[in-house]
This record gives structure tokens, sequence and C-alpha cells, in this order.
């Protein structure tokens, strides 16, 4: 198999980009002690979640898992990352070679064919893995300072048609803001 040597400077960016385009990816992960050629299996065709890497401490942190099962794999003192994109599995395929010799695989099944119409397992993370975009736009109330920006079709509101149904006396019923470690005694 045609593998790459990631440089060393390039790692973080590596496993982030890496991370991102294989989000959701059907994964396995197998770690081959060192001294052996023989390796077990972590993990089998569990969604991708991503790799990190710590700063300065060289520990890589894999994550895979969904809503029902997870998975954390550590690669303590990295001593180098290396990439195939050609396998003849369909398979992107990541090693991590620890200071200890061991070596950690990192599988991952392509969005190609009738994957790619499915698209990516859903992560169980908050937008499917993907992160949040908010779309900001105007919210068509504006104070009387700035009624000028007012489209002239916007309507006024009276004091009081904010959700507190006509009663204006709605911020009297707040609560406390701090954390109260005092219990009140019944009478």
């Amino acid at each position: 198999m045609p593998f790459k040597d990631i440089p060393i400077e390039q790692w973080k960016g590596f496993c982030n980009e890496f991370s991102h385009d294989h989000a959701g990816c059907s994964a396995t992960v197998e770690i081959c002690p060192s001294g052996t050629s023989e390796s077990r299996t972590a993990a089998r065709d569990m969604p991708f979640a991503g790799i990190s890497m710590d700063d300065g401490s060289r520990r890589v942190n894999i994550l895979l898992g969904d809503r029902g099962r997870h998975l954390a794999h550590n690669v303590d003192g990295c001593e180098r990352i290396r990439f195939d994109d050609r396998s003849p599995s369909g398979r992107d395929i990541v090693e991590f070679e620890g200071a200890d010799g061991s070596v950690t695989r990192v599988e991952c099944l392509l969005h190609t064919g009738a994957n790619a119409a499915r698209g990516p397992v859903e992560s169980g993370l908050p937008g499917g893995g993907k992160g949040r975009r908010d779309e900001v736009g105007k919210s068509g109330v504006y104070p009387l300072s700035h009624s000028a920006e007012a489209s002239p079709d916007a309507p006024i509101v009276q004091p009081g048609g904010w959700g507190q149904k006509g009663r204006l006396e709605g911020y009297k019923d707040h609560g406390d803001s701090e954390i109260s470690t005092e219990r009140k005694r019944r009478m």
C-alpha cells in the first residue's frame, strides 16, 4: 500500500481535515501492540466522529460512535502519522505510531456508490457532527429611536403586547440568577 508520511508540522491540520471529510463514515479501529504483527480490532463499522490532537503532548484522540455506543482511543506520544487514500478496499487508512511502538490503524469507508446516495451516518452529535450555521437577519423589531429603519408596514406593538398578555407587572415574576445554598424553613 502506498502510505504517505504526514510531516509533524501538518499533523493537527491533517487530523482536522480528515475528521471533517470522514464525519459519520463507517470506521474500523485496529491496534497492533509493539513487537507483534497481530492486531486486535477495537471497533468495527462504527460511525467516525473525529481525530484530535492535544497541543504539545503529541497525544492523539480517536473518537467513534453514535447515540448508543462510543469508543475513545488515545495514542500517547505519537511518533508518526501515515495516510493511504488509495486502498484497494475503498477505505481511507490512517496509521498512528505511538512512542511505545504500537500502531493504531483507522479505516474509514468512503462515501461512494450506494453509500454516497445514502449520505453519512448520523453521528449523534449536534448537527450530525457537521456543526451549526446560524443565518442572522433582521428581527422586524425596532426601537422608537431607530424607527427610520423600520418598514412603513411594520406593526406598532403597545407595552404589554410582548408575552405579558396585558399584564405590565411581568418584571416582578423573575427568579434570582445566582445559586442559593440556603434552604428556607417551612413553617
